[in-house]
Formats: structure tokens, C-alpha cells, sequence
């Protein structure tokens, strides 16, 4: 969330950053890291410009629902929209609950937890769910939603942020295509830096954060379908990180069976994911070895 902020409204100037939560705060977190959830489908009425789309919402119960799961009281966790139809939707899908009659908890936390962004301005929790809504047919809207939108929204989480929409939608405003980027990149620029700098000490569970924060094959896929928008923008977030565009070394091409000559042989599209592949499984076997992780699976490289 600071990377966020601090790329989207303060021009990278800020420096003081959130401290990390302790171990029963983590305990009791909806998911182990910040992410973006692809999540497609229509909104309520294109002609009442209802924004809420109910399989975003249904996304957002199932981590409100493990939200109260995990604690005894009120759970730390808001829900935001830029839109108050958004809002609206949420609020009547989590009426029907039938645990909503019966738990006061989810009640008096539905009435002051969920809102758009104006609502918690200068309020805090340790997770936010940021439900976007809208569908194609609302790009107009889409690209309405600005800095200080984003900013206020990620601002309010102090330790999780889970970002529920549909990129290839919202890769129309400008702002959430830099938030999507800083999503997909944090952790492997953090990995990045701790590689190249063995001489620095770092701790192993950091290590391990940051590995459980790299973009999964969940984060490339709308509804289940693979998504070349967001393949793309991971791939344009990794040449961000890794500014050196050079071919990889001649052992690393000749540990997966290729040359230089052979990847210029492919599409450029292939050569391009394939390189990158390579890169990551690299990074990802210098985490393991240096700080022995036999429980990381770089078969699972994106």
C-alpha cells in the first residue's frame, strides 16, 4: 500500500513506511499477501448505471466470510468502492446471508465497515477489500476514477489490500494500470535487490513473504480464461524491475536446452515469456539455495 501511494500521489518522496504486523495479526488476515483479484461479469443495469457486479461481490463474501472465521469479535477489515451503488450491491448480497441474521457481529460490522472512499477518509484497518464493479459497457466511468480515489482507498489498509475487479476493464484508468504494475513487482523487486546484494544480511522469513507475494497463474486469468492484457502488464512490470533488457547468459540458456540463436528463432511473443521464465526460475533457485527453501516449487514459476 505505500508503494502504491507513494508512486501514485507523492512521487516516490515518501519514506516512512508501515511497520510489519505481528505474527497473531497475521493469523487472523483473509489471505497471506496483498493482491488483485480478477474477477469478471456484468453490472446490475446499464441503464440505472447500477455498478455493482454480483460476481465481484460473491468474491468479496467468501473474504469477509474467512474474515470471520478467523476472529471472535469485529474483524479490522473495510470494504471500499468508488461508487456507492457498489456499495449499495454489497451490502444487500450480505443481507441475505443466513448468517447475517444470526451473528450481530456481521450486522453491526456490515453498518460501519463497508462505504466508498469518502466514508473512511482519515479512518484505518488492517485489511481492505477495494471492490471496483463495473463491466465494459462502463469505461467512460472507469476512466473517472483518479489518483486521490486510489490513494484515500489503498491509504486505509494498514497491512492487506485486496484488490477485487476486472483488469481488462479497469486497464482504462490510467492510475490502476501503475497500481496493477506495483502489485505484480513489488515482491520480485524486493528479490531482485536481496539477489544481487549477498553481502547484505536478510532475513528468511522476509524471503518467504516476499515468495508467497510473486503473481501466481490465478493472477493472469479473468473467470478462469487466460488474459493476454494481464499477461502483458506482468510482463511490462518485469521489465520495469529488471532495467537490464540484455539475453540471458549462454549457461542459463544452455540449463533449459536453448541458444541465442534458437529463442531468436521463435515468435517474438514466445522468445519473450520464455526468457522471462528462465529469468524468474534463476531468481527464484538463488532464494532457494542461498537461503535453503526446500519447499519452494519453481516448477510453479509464472
Amino acid at each position: 500500500m505505500y508503494e502504491i501511494s507513494n508512486t501514485i500521489s507523492y512521487d516516490n518522496t515518501m519514506k516512512q513506511q508501515t511497520a510489519k504486523p505481528k505474527p497473531e495479526q497475521e493469523a487472523r488476515f483473509c489471505l497471506e499477501s496483498s493482491r488483485w483479484i480478477n474477477v469478471g461479469g456484468s453490472e446490475n443495469s446499464n441503464q440505472s448505471k447500477d455498478h455493482f457486479v454480483r460476481e465481484q461481490g460473491e468474491k468479496a463474501l467468501e473474504l469477509i466470510r474467512e474474515s470471520f472465521q478467523k476472529t471472535d469479535g469485529i474483524p479490522s477489515l473495510f470494504v471500499i468502492s468508488p461508487f456507492t451503488t457498489v456499495k449499495a450491491g454489497l451490502k444487500r448480497m450480505i443481507s441475505t446471508m443466513p448468517e447475517y441474521k444470526t451473528d450481530k457481529r456481521i450486522q453491526e460490522w456490515a453498518e460501519k465497515h463497508i462505504g466508498t472512499v469518502h466514508t473512511f477518509q482519515g479512518k484505518e484497518a488492517e485489511e481492505v477489500i477495494f471492490l471496483l464493479g463495473c463491466d465494459k459497457n462502463a469505461l467512460d466511468t472507469v476512466r473517472w476514477v483518479n489518483n486521490n480515489i486510489v490513494n484515500v482507498a489503498v491509504t486505509r489498509a494498514k497491512y492487506r489490500l485486496y484488490i477485487i475487479g476486472d483488469y481488462t476493464v479497469w486497464q482504462h484508468a490510467l492510475v490502476m494500470q501503475k497500481v496493477k504494475c506495483i502489485m505484480d513487482s513489488y515482491a520480485l523487486r524486493a528479490l531482485k535487490e536481496i539477489a544481487e546484494a549477498p553481502e547484505k544480511k536478510a532475513d528468511k522469513k522476509l524471503v518467504e513473504a516476499l515468495l508467497k507475494q510473486v503473481p501466481n497463474s490465478e493472477s493472469f486469468q479473468v473467470n478462469g480464461q487466460i488474459e493476454e492484457i494481464l499477461v502483458n502488464t506482468f510482463q511490462a512490470a518485469l521489465e520495469d524491475v529488471w532495467t537490464d533488457q540484455s539475453l540471458l547468459t549462454e549457461k542459463q540458456m544452455n540449463d533449459f536446452g536453448f541458444s541465442a540463436v534458437s529463442i531468436e528463432a521463435l515468435e517474438p511473443c514466445v522468445a519473450k515469456s520464455m526468457v522471462w521464465s528462465i529469468r524468474l526460475y534463476f531468481l527464484f533457485d538463488r532464494m532457494k539455495e542461498r537461503f535453503s527453501l526446500n519447499d519452494v516449487d519453481l516448477a510453479a514459476v509464472p
